[in-house]
């Protein structure tokens, strides 16, 4: 078929079936019979158009990516291009199968090439959608802590490389890794591939970042004191990098002062008196020498008021500090002078608790309070001792009359070791000596019944807790 072309006008031509016509255009001057040389080109006729094939991408910097892919020869294809997972958005005209793209990256893209039909002037067909990889970098202490983020389709993983080499293999699309190889001052540079069914089909930046040197480092979250076999140990979480610890100690509201330097994650503290008061600081450093914040721990302190008027013990104690809670639950704990446990009391959240001291059986009892809370270990306070004084009765006058009834003079104790009984006349005789093992006076003097009227007697005992004490008074005989 031959045809004419006029300056601005265009020859179209339908074709019957796919083939390869070849199409030759000359040139020539109207009304002259001088011809230009003739200029021809295959065509490819076909009933379908092709998609195209979008094989990688990798970005090479915040502003510019390069895209591979496989299009076919005389037709028209399209980029477009959506955040994260938005709506696509035509981009460009895209005629090489490996062209540099000039985007602007605030976050990770999609991207997929559309078929054009000049035809209808529409998109037909669309190759799959490749995703671009977002990294981001922070350093934590000693280490390099990786963010990312994009999409994966079934079948596909990511691989994280650190110089080249491979680091980690993940599944998931946004995640986060600590690399804590990491030397202060040193250069890594990290690159992350997605790849499908063994193929490298997403590359990202190349992300060359230097330890810090200086910063700040997080406070530890958080640290536990208590008061254990006379010393205070104190414990805390270990951070996620190398650390050393500096640990301070204050006295009863002083300035703190430095204990300890120590790689350690606990320290025990013996020094200690039961009339003080003690918090720690505890703050970490890092190999490139940068310091954390301190985090501060007060241990539980118990405060005992004993009344032997009534016959009580008034507690009270301080709120724990070092843990990332408002309140604990206390309870009190209240041992024998042996630590056998004679009562544990579930107070809640109650920092006072009044003891009655009538029943026990014991003269030394031991005071402790325990705080509790969900998943840390409890922590106990100082421990509190007191002795409940001896109790000593004497009746002022006995009728030994041998019928049963107060016939025997003698003390009657509790809390008491052993003790001493002296009688005397009213001319000052001894007419009496006896102890905790004899039945007591009965009234008698020599093996004679004694005369009705006052004795003084004089009692030295000595209490269970060794406290010697002596009593003087005097009993009236009655026949």
């Amino acid at each position: 078929e031959q045809g004419v072309l006029q300056q601005n006008s265009q020859l179209t031509h339908v074709y019957e079936q796919a083939q390869t016509p070849m199409v030759v255009v000359r040139g020539r001057y109207l009304n002259d019979a001088g011809n230009c040389p003739t200029q021809s080109q295959s065509l490819a006729i076909s009933n379908t158009l092709s998609s195209a094939s979008l094989n990688q991408l990798r970005v090479l910097n915040d502003n510019q990516l390069v895209i591979s892919s496989n299009l076919t020869e005389n037709q028209l294809f399209q980029l477009e291009i959506s955040q994260e997972l938005g709506t696509f958005n035509p981009l460009q005209e895209i005629q090489q199968e490996v062209d540099t793209i000039s985007i602007n990256q605030d976050t990770y893209t999609g991207m997929r090439i559309g078929t054009f039909d000049p035809c209808t002037n529409q998109i037909t067909n669309y190759s799959d959608t490749l995703y671009s990889i977002s990294l981001e970098f922070n350093q934590i202490g000693n280490g390099q802590e990786i963010t990312w983020e994009t999409h994966l389709n079934q079948g596909q993983s990511l691989l994280l490389f650190k110089n080249g080499s491979p680091l980690i293999n993940s599944g998931s699309s946004s995640d986060v890794y600590l690399d804590e190889n990491i030397q202060c001052g040193e250069i890594n540079c990290y690159q992350m591939k997605m790849i499908a069914q063994g193929d490298t089909i997403s590359v990202s930046k190349t992300h060359c970042v230097e330890a810090n040197t200086a910063g700040t480092l997080p406070a530890i979250s958080s640290v536990s004191a208590s008061y254990i076999d006379e010393a205070i140990t104190v414990t805390w979480e270990e951070p996620v990098i190398e650390a050393t610890y500096i640990i301070e100690k204050q006295t009863n509201n002083e300035d703190f002062k430095q204990l300890q330097v120590d790689i350690a994650t606990s320290v025990s503290d013996p020094n200690i008196h039961p009339n003080n008061r003690y918090c720690y600081q505890i703050a970490y450093t890092d190999a490139c020498g940068n310091r954390s914040n301190s985090i501060t721990t007060c241990p539980i302190y118990l405060n005992v008021i004993q009344n032997n008027e009534n016959q009580s013990a008034e507690l009270s104690w301080s709120t724990y500090q070092g843990w990332p809670v408002d309140s604990l639950l206390y309870e009190v704990i209240i041992t024998s002078q042996d630590e056998d446990i004679i009562q544990v009391v579930p107070l809640e959240n109650l920092l006072t608790y009044m003891d009655s001291l009538q029943n026990y059986e014991v003269q030394t009892v031991r005071y402790q309070i325990r705080g509790n809370y969900g998943p840390f270990e409890p922590i106990y306070s100082n421990i509190v001792e007191i002795n409940i004084p001896a109790q000593v009765l004497l009746p002022t006058a006995f009728t030994p009359n041998h019928d049963g009834l107060n016939d025997t003079f003698k003390p009657i104790t509790k809390f008491v070791a052993s003790y001493t009984l002296f009688i005397y006349n009213k001319w000052g005789e001894l007419i009496y000596k006896g102890d905790e093992n004899d039945p007591g006076w009965q009234g008698d003097v020599n093996g004679q019944p004694a005369m009705s009227g006052p004795y003084a007697y004089a009692l030295y005992y000595e209490e269970e807790t060794g406290l010697s004490i002596q009593k003087n008074g005097s009993v009236l005989l009655l026949r």
